[in-house]
């Protein structure tokens, strides 16, 4: 018999998780980071990762279903889960709005031997659960071959350099630049050892001007 109550906060569950810390990563501004950032080969497009953790954490909430309502199920099992989703939570801010690609690199790893305790535990409540998260723990391996491919093309380039994110929309806004989004992010993102101040007089450079113009 289907518990639907807990089938739901089951599902919900991850899915909220990923969905706040999206937003504390940046939110909408997470895809043009991706689209700025030195990629390795193999590198998925932006648009792949929201359907790919969408299907993630709806097998990671059926999972957690499956192996919780098992007659097998035992405490450390949801433990190990719930650390693993803390994990989770934390690697989009960490990666995308801190830009702390090291120590995002550590935390990937660590969630991925998580993953693997974990389904070496519920696989003794149930061999489902635990094929449910194979998918994930795949994920998590290419997640981290991507993590370390942007670490380490990024080597010296966000040394002691202001993230971007930490330039105010409103100030570049006030200051009526025309520009495309996409190439204010990759020259920001190519100089940003200039800091915000340094980005700021070009912005003033720039502004009633073409943004290539400018930049001549």
């Amino acid at each position: 018999m289907i518990r639907v109550k807990q089938l739901l906060f089951s599902l919900l569950l991850p899915l909220g998780t990923g969905a706040v810390s999206y937003l504390l990563a940046g939110g909408e501004k997470v895809r043009e980071l991706y689209a700025v950032f030195p990629k390795p080969p193999f590198s998925l497009p932006g648009w792949a990762f929201p359907v790919v953790w969408t299907a993630l954490y709806l097998l990671m909430g059926l999972s957690y279903y499956l192996f919780r309502t098992s007659v097998s199920f035992e405490e450390p099992m949801r433990r190990m889960y719930l650390m693993q989703l803390l994990l989770n939570f934390l690697w989009l801010p960490v990666f995308f709005r801190m830009q702390q690609f090291g120590a995002a690199l550590v935390i990937v790893c660590v969630l991925a031997l998580s993953v693997l305790t974990l389904i070496l535990m519920v696989r003794r409540a149930s061999r489902v659960s635990a094929w449910l998260l194979a998918p994930y723990l795949a994920f998590l391996l290419y997640a981290g071959y991507l993590n370390y491919g942007v670490m380490a093309l990024s080597a010296g380039i966000f040394s002691a350099k202001t993230p971007i994110l930490l330039i105010p929309e409103t100030e570049i806004e006030r200051m009526g630049v025309f520009m495309d989004d996409q190439e204010l992010l990759s020259y920001i993102y190519q100089n940003a050892d200039m800091g915000v101040g340094g980005v700021l007089q070009v912005l003033e450079k720039a502004e009633g001007e073409s943004f290539r113009t400018a930049l001549q």
